[in-house]
C-alpha cells in the first residue's frame, strides 16, 4: 500500500520538489510537457500540447464527473478510440478508482452488446455526440441486453469540464483497474481482469526494463482495446515522460513522419505496422 501523496507522485509526477529545491524547479515540474497529438493540417503537421498540471486538473475533473455519473463506483465503458480525450478519460477512471473496459463502437452490434452485458459498467463514455448515437443504436438493437439500472452514455468532453470539486484519495491496490476483453476469434469475448496493484507494477517494471525516464517521449501506436496502449500511457507517466499520439489512420500511413514529428525515443507495436517504416527509415 501507498499513501496519496506517494501515489500522486507515482502517477504523475507533480508532487512538491522538497525545500532545497527552488520555485522555479517546482514550476518547471507541474508545467513539464506532459502529451502531444499530432494532426495534420493544411500546413504540415501540427501540436497540441497538455502539461502535467492540465493533465492531472482535467483527469481530477473527469473523475469527480464518473463519480456522480454512477453513484461512486462500478465499471466505464470507454468508447474513445484515439486522441488526447483517451488517455484523459482513462486515467480519470483510474482516479476514481472505476474501472476501465475498452470497447469499439464500430464493431458489429453483437460483439459490441455482448462485452457490455459481461462488464455490465454503469457508464459509457462516447468519443462524440456521433459515437453516442451510435451506441444508443446497438443496444437498441438487442433487445434482451440487460444493462444496470444506473447505466448511462455520456460524451467524453461532458465528463472534462472542471466542475464538480472532488478530492482524489488513495485507491487500494486490490481494487480491478482494467478489463479488456479478448477478440473472441475462438467464441465469446472473454475478460481480462488486472488490478491497480498489478497495474503500478507493470508501469515500474516496463519503465525500468526499457529505459524510459522524464526526458522519454512514447509514441502509442496500440489501439485503445489493445492492453500496450493503457500500459504505454500509464508507464509513460509514471516515469515523468511524455506521451505521444497520433491519429489511427496516420500510424498506419506516415508512421515514419508521427516518430520524427514527435521526436519519439520508444515504440511499442506488432511487426506489420514497424514493417510498413521501410527500409529507408532510420
Amino acid at each position: 500500500m501507498h499513501s496519496a501523496e506517494e501515489s500522486h507522485a507515482r502517477w504523475l509526477r507533480l508532487r512538491a520538489p522538497c525545500s532545497s529545491r527552488s520555485t522555479t524547479k517546482r514550476s518547471t515540474v507541474v508545467q513539464k510537457r506532459s502529451e502531444l497529438w499530432l494532426t495534420r493540417g493544411e500546413v504540415g503537421w501540427q501540436k497540441q500540447v497538455w502539461t502535467y498540471k492540465e493533465v492531472w486538473e482535467t483527469a481530477i475533473s473527469c473523475a469527480g464527473n464518473l463519480k456522480a455519473a454512477s453513484e461512486g463506483e462500478g465499471r466505464v465503458a470507454v468508447c474513445v478510440d484515439e486522441g488526447p480525450l483517451l488517455p484523459l478519460v482513462e486515467l480519470g477512471v483510474l482516479l476514481a478508482g472505476m474501472c476501465i473496459v475498452p470497447i469499439d463502437p464500430c464493431e458489429p452490434a453483437g460483439r459490441f452488446c455482448s462485452v457490455v452485458m459481461d462488464s455490465e459498467p454503469t457508464v459509457i463514455v462516447a468519443k462524440d455526440s456521433a459515437t453516442r448515437s451510435l451506441i444508443q443504436q446497438h443496444l437498441a438493437e438487442v433487445v434482451d441486453l440487460k444493462l444496470p439500472k444506473a447505466c448511462h452514455v455520456v460524451v467524453a468532453q461532458e465528463l472534462l469540464q472542471l466542475e464538480p470539486k472532488w478530492t482524489w484519495s488513495e485507491v487500494p491496490g486490490a481494487a480491478i483497474s482494467h478489463i479488456f476483453f479478448t477478440s473472441g476469434s475462438t467464441g465469446r469475448p472473454k475478460g481480462c481482469v488486472v488490478s491497480h496493484g498489478a497495474l503500478r507494477s507493470y508501469c515500474l517494471a516496463k519503465t525500468a526494463t526499457y529505459g524510459v525516464h522524464e526526458t522519454s517521449v512514447i509514441l502509442v501506436a496500440s489501439a485503445h482495446t489493445f492492453d500496450p496502449s493503457l500500459g504505454d500511457f500509464m508507464s509513460t507517466w509514471a516515469a515523468g515522460g511524455v506521451v505521444a499520439l497520433g491519429a489511427r489512420r496516420d500510424l498506419f500511413q506516415h508512421l515514419g513522419l508521427l516518430l520524427q514529428q514527435s521526436e519519439a525515443t520508444h515504440l511499442l507495436c506488432t511487426p506489420s505496422l514497424f514493417a510498413t517504416l521501410g527500409k529507408g527509415f532510420s
